[in-house]
């Protein structure tokens, strides 16, 4: 009896081990491509992609994305049962761009073996019909980071206008997993383009050509911040729209929105003598709106380089924002009194206003650790409620004690980090997709 006991006590071991190690495997192919059923998706032309998944057979097989295949080919584009390549047509042809700019590379043939690299398009061979969002890459980075596609993707799925990201590299890197994995995903996503663009050339004709190339900005102790302060200028300038930094979650539509600053200092909400609530004491240039040549924009741009400040990192941005918001106000400067919707107004400011700081600054750079708090999912959600994007202060915050990594929900329980929330919630693919976010 003994003998017997024993014996399916070692068939019973052994079959444990068994399962775990083929859901061990079934785990390891599944986890780095994975999105989580319970992602929203977005609505529109629908395209089948094969999912991998660990949901039974008769739950969700497939997941619906937006496509804007060129009209040239017409041909669908699908992923294989691996969920790592991406097919145009039977001849690999390049996917190309139509009248209203829905493509993202130049070149996606290689996106069907995800190796080597895609060459991106130029900006300045561009014109947008439709109001634009811009993120900009001024580092010669040729991957895209976690961060960075949950900016690129809680955009396109809430702004309701174009995504565009600008990068300084000619070129992105198939051979990252991550950046691959994104691509295949979103290339054909309807609003969302990547281009390349030369600085120099973009400055050509305006107050800051040869400032790229200037001794100054070449040895400033920062200057990957300050090329992207004199980048977002330009673009805007030239092109109108939205500019964000990477480190944005984008919550609810940015539509409609024209010429509007707003200030990341509020800590405390206080008030004027005219019961007016103070929006800070300047605006900051990490989310802003301008129509081109607004003449805000056209300040920032006849001061930049011909004030330019090499050692300073918030002169040449913020500082330099708030000097020409003042000017178009018609005051030399303005006090923290001032500062407020009621008297920045577009009767007041040649056009611009500015907004509420719960828009886009609900946590001012000063008491941004509180970003990383636990609440609960409603909890946040409240303190969100009239919010339209986060910024999360990643270069400012980066040599600070706050931990800003993000895990997985199951990680924290019911009290969770708000980029926690907002990115399960604005950006899954990429909050579920990379290895660290």
């Amino acid at each position: 009896m003994r003998i017997q006991f024993v014996y399916v006590q070692s068939s019973i071991f052994f079959l444990i081990i068994v399962f775990l190690l083929m859901y061990e495997t079934e785990y390891k192919q599944v986890m780095p491509f994975k999105v989580p059923i319970r992602a929203p998706l977005i609505q529109g032309p629908e395209i089948y992609m094969v999912v991998n998944s660990t949901e039974s057979a008769d739950e969700l097989e497939y997941s619906k994305f937006r496509s804007s295949v060129s009209a040239a080919t017409n041909q669908s584009i699908v992923r294989d049962a691996t969920n790592q390549s991406i097919v145009s047509d039977a001849t690999n042809q390049h996917i190309v761009s139509d009248a209203t700019n829905q493509h993202i590379v130049s070149n996606a043939a290689n996106l069907s073996l995800c190796e080597g690299k895609v060459k991106l398009e130029s900006l300045l061979d561009q014109a947008f019909n439709q109001p634009v969002i811009f993120f900009i890459e001024t580092s010669e980075k040729e991957t895209i980071s976690g961060r960075q596609a949950c900016a690129l993707e809680s955009a396109v799925r809430n702004s309701h206008l174009h995504v565009v990201m600008v990068r300084v590299a000619t070129h992105l890197d198939l051979t990252d997993v991550f950046t691959c994995n994104f691509l295949t995903r979103f290339v054909t996503m309807e609003g969302l383009s990547i281009y390349s663009v030369d600085l120099e050339e973009l400055a050509l004709g305006t107050q800051m050509e040869g400032f790229f190339t200037s001794p100054a900005a070449l040895g400033s102790p920062h200057r990957i911040p300050h090329m992207s302060d004199a980048a977002r200028i330009l673009i805007i300038s030239r092109f109108g729209g939205f500019y964000a930094d990477t480190d944005f979650v984008i919550i609810n539509s940015l539509a409609g929105r024209t010429n509007q600053v707003g200030s990341d200092y509020v800590i405390e909400e206080e008030f004027n003598a005219q019961h007016q609530l103070m929006e800070g004491n300047e605006i900051s240039n990490a989310i802003f709106q301008f129509e081109a040549h607004n003449p805000l924009i056209e300040c920032a741009l006849d001061r930049f380089y011909a004030g330019y400040r090499p050692d300073l990192w918030a002169f040449n941005g913020p500082k330099l924002l708030q000097k020409c918001l003042a000017k178009v106000c018609g005051h030399e400067t303005l006090s923290p009194a001032e500062m407020t919707k009621e008297n920045i107004c577009p009767g007041r400011c040649q056009g611009v206003q500015l907004t509420h700081y719960k828009d886009f600054f609900p946590f001012s750079w000063r008491n941004n650790k509180h970003l990383y708090d636990r609440r609960t999912l409603s909890e946040w959600e409240a303190f969100f409620i009239n919010t339209s994007a986060v910024h999360f202060y990643h270069t400012s915050t980066r040599n600070t004690e706050t931990d800003k990594r993000a895990f997985r929900p199951e990680h924290y329980g019911e009290r969770m980090p708000s980029l926690v929330v907002l990115a399960d919630k604005h950006c899954p693919f990429a909050f579920w997709n990379s290895e660290q976010f």
